[in-house]
């Protein structure tokens, strides 16, 4: 989140609106696919940064992005790198990924078709079967977030009791999911 705010003021953009969009979208990408949302940040920030992509460009690229990644097996952030150079008419490096574009387009019209290629396999990513390992990163990601949003309720403990007797329904709430997980091993 934090690389993604510094990018935003590069561009002047110091909005709680904006922020709040990258965030929600960054949530979003996360709920459907095995890529965390603070990673999808850091992508947001890489394409504000290199792109100068801002709002529905910045969304469309950063799943065109993630798209590539899976589709030519490379690094989510050397995909963004890839469409944020695009987005600046840098279309050259493209050929050495297997990613071909009609000579014929001008650079923004260049970029549009790299967006929709990505979409493409973005698309073919989130709604295809999901392999065993994908579907625990996804599970692994909202563990996290989990973790993230009860460290922010702990920090604020202290504060008058209702933060005490929450913690006491969780522990129990645990105890629950612990005997259940049990009495499922003993299934097997």
């Amino acid at each position: 989140a934090r690389e993604m705010d510094q990018a935003l003021r590069t561009l002047n953009d110091t909005s709680e609106e904006s922020r709040r969009r990258a965030q929600e979208f960054a949530s979003s990408i996360q709920a459907v696919s095995v890529h965390g949302d603070e990673a999808v940040l850091r992508l947001q920030a890489l394409g504000v940064n290199m792109g100068k992509l801002t709002g529905e460009q910045l969304e469309r690229a950063t799943k065109a992005a993630l798209g590539l990644s899976r589709a030519f097996k490379m690094d989510a952030s050397a995909a963004m790198r890839l469409v944020a150079r695009a987005a600046q008419g840098q279309t050259q490096t493209l050929a050495r990924y297997g990613i071909v574009l009609d000579a014929n387009l001008t650079p923004q019209q260049k970029f549009n078709q790299l967006l929709l290629v990505g979409e493409k396999h973005f698309t073919e990513m989130t709604t295809g079967v999901k392999t065993f390992g994908e579907e625990m990163t996804m599970l692994k990601n909202q563990i996290d977030d989990v973790f993230e949003n009860l460290g922010g309720i702990l920090t604020g403990i202290g504060k008058d009791e209702s933060g005490y007797k929450w913690i006491r329904g969780l522990t129990s709430g645990f105890t629950d999911l612990n005997d259940k997980l049990n009495a499922f091993i003993t299934l097997k």
